[in-house]
């Protein structure tokens, strides 16, 4: 369950978060929000940098992302914070 992602958003995924690569999204979506931190969908970047942290197995940290965006992406967001908190030990 994702929101939809704008067209500079897919840019910044098509390498690497649809390819799987979630580490290399990571980086790239990190220096996305560094490099525009005032960015309109600085928020959505924010949502899919939580989930390459859920797939890279980082859940505690993934989890804190989807807190910081719920307000935007409610039910995207509160589906993924329940599967974090469901595999965190």
């Amino acid at each position: 369950m994702e929101p939809t992602a704008t067209a500079e958003i897919e840019a910044l995924l098509a390498p690497t978060y649809y390819k799987g690569r979630y580490e290399n999204a990571i980086h790239d979506i990190q220096g996305y929000l560094f490099a525009h931190p005032l960015a309109p969908d600085r928020n959505m970047a924010r949502f899919f940098l939580a989930r390459c942290l859920y797939e890279t197995g980082k859940y505690s940290e993934a989890r804190d992302w989807f807190v910081n965006v719920r307000s935007e992406f409610p039910k995207e967001s509160e589906y993924w914070i329940r599967r974090c908190v469901a595999k965190r030990p």
